[in-house]
C-alpha cells in the first residue's frame, strides 16, 4: 500500500468520526494491551505456574498447552483489542474487509497452535505421526480460511481431485511405503535400537522413515530398506527375545553298545544342568541315521545374549566330547562298504582327510 493511500485512509478516518469515538477507539486498544500483557505476566499467571507445578507430571498436558498458548496468545488478544477499539469507528469499507480478515487469520491460527501443542502433548507412543497430523490440521487450516475469503474450495478441490488420481497412479510405491509406515508406527513391530532379521537382512534399527528403514549392519555398512519391504516379510526381533530355546544334533558310531546308548542322555542332561544360565530340556536317541546313530538336545539359554549363547554352546559341545569318548565310542561321519563278487571286501570309509581304503574276507 503507498503512502498516498495510507494518507487517505487516515484523512477518511478523521472526516468520518468524532474526537470522542476516536478517543473511546484509543482507550479500548491501550486497554485491551494492558489487559493481555497482565495476563500472561500478572498474578494470574504466577497462580496457574504454580497449580501446574503442583501437579507434577500428573499435569504435562496442562504444561505443554500453556507453553504454546503463552506467546500465542499476546498477539491474538492485542489483535482483538484493536479489532474492537476499531469497530467502534466509522471505517471506509476496504479497510474494514482487511481488519477483519486480519482478525480472523490471528484467531484461526492460535486455534491452530493449540490444537497442534496438544496433538504433540498427548502423541504418546504415536509420536512419529505428529508432523503428518500437524500438516494435516494447517491444511484444513488454510482451506477455513480460504472459504472465509471467497475462494471456491469446491472447484480447486475437484481440479486437484483430478491431479491426484494421476498422481496417484504415478506414485502408488511412495504412497505403499507411507501406509506401511503408519503400520509401523501405530503396530510397533520393532523400535529404533532393535535388532531384527528380516529376509536375508540382519541389523540393528537406525531410523524409520516414511519411505525407508535405515538399518545397521553386523558388518558396519549401512541398509536402506523400503517400508512395504519389511512389513511385507517376517520380521525375527532378536531384542525382545527373552530367552534362547537351542536344539541341536550329533552321531554316534553304529558299533555303539546299547548300554552305553542308554546312558548318554543322562549324562548329556547332567553336563548341562551344572553350566549357569541354562534350563535343560530333552536329550533323547532319535533316529538311525544313514551312518551314524543320532541323539537330539534341547535347551534353553535364560538370556537373549548371543555371545553368551555361542559360550555354553561351545562347552556343552566340548562336554558331549568327553562323555562320547569316555564312554568308549565315538563320532560317526560319513562311510560306505562295498562287496565285490570276488572273494574279498572293499571297505571305503570317507572323512574330512579323504578316502580311506581297508580290506576284509566277505562274509560267507
Amino acid at each position: 500500500m503507498h503512502l498516498g493511500s495510507l494518507q487517505a485512509i487516515a484523512i477518511d478516518l478523521f472526516a468520518m468520526n468524532s474526537v470522542l469515538q476516536l478517543s473511546l477507539a484509543a482507550c479500548t486498544l491501550l486497554v485491551g494491551t494492558v489487559a493481555a500483557l497482565l495476563l500472561v505476566r500478572g498474578p494470574f499467571v504466577t497462580w496457574l505456574d504454580a497449580r501446574i507445578e503442583s501437579r507434577g507430571e500428573a499435569a504435562r498436558l496442562e504444561r505443554v498447552v500453556a507453553a504454546h498458548a503463552r506467546p500465542t496468545i499476546v498477539p491474538l488478544l492485542a489483535v482483538l483489542a484493536l479489532s474492537a477499539s476499531l469497530r467502534l469507528l466509522d471505517l471506509p469499507s476496504p479497510l474494514e474487509h482487511v481488519i477483519g480478515a486480519i482478525v480472523e487469520t490471528a484467531i484461526l491460527f492460535a486455534i491452530v497452535r493449540i490444537v497442534s501443542s496438544l496433538v504433540s502433548a498427548a502423541a504418546g507412543r504415536l509420536h512419529a505421526l505428529v508432523p503428518i497430523v500437524q500438516v494435516t490440521i494447517w491444511l484444513i487450516a488454510c482451506v477455513v480460511l480460504l472459504e472465509n475469503f471467497g475462494v471456491r474450495i469446491s472447484t480447486l478441490v475437484a481440479g486437484l481431485g483430478i491431479g491426484g488420481v494421476a498422481v496417484a497412479l504415478g506414485a502408488q510405491a511412495v504412497l505403499k511405503d507411507a501406509f506401511a509406515y503408519v503400520a509401523i508406527v501405530v503396530d510397533r513391530p520393532f523400535e529404533i535400537g532393535d535388532f531384527i532379521l528380516s529376509g536375508t537382512v540382519l541389523g540393528s534399527i537406525e531410523q524409520v522413515g516414511i519411505k525407508t528403514t535405515r538399518i545397521r549392519s553386523l558388518s558396519g555398512e549401512q541398509l536402506v530398506l523400503a517400508n512395504a519391504t519389511l512389513t511385507d516379510q517376517l520380521v525375527h526381533n532378536f531384542k525382545r527375545m527373552h530367552e534362547r530355546r537351542v536344539q541341536f544334533r550329533f552321531g554316534v558310531i553304529y558299533d555303539t553298545p546299547n548300554e552305553i546308548l542308554r546312558a548318554i542322555p543322562g549324562r548329556i542332561r547332567e553336563a548341562i544342568e551344572t553350566l549357569a544360565d541354562t534350563r535343560f530340556e530333552r536329550a533323547h536317541f532319535v533316529e538311525f541315521g544313514a551312518s551314524s546313530l543320532d541323539f537330539e538336545v534341547a535347551y534353553y539359554v535364560l538370556s537373549p545374549d548371543y555371545a553368551l549363547y555361542m559360550d555354553i554352546q561351545q562347552e556343552i559341545n566340548l562336554r558331549i566330547k568327553e562323555i562320547v569318548v569316555s564312554a568308549g565310542s565315538d563320532f560317526a561321519f560319513p562311510s560306505l562298504t562295498l562287496y565285490p563278487n570276488g572273494n574279498g571286501a572293499q571297505s571305503i570309509r570317507a572323512s574330512d582327510q579323504g578316502l580311506t581304503l581297508s580290506h576284509a574276507p566277505a562274509p560267507t
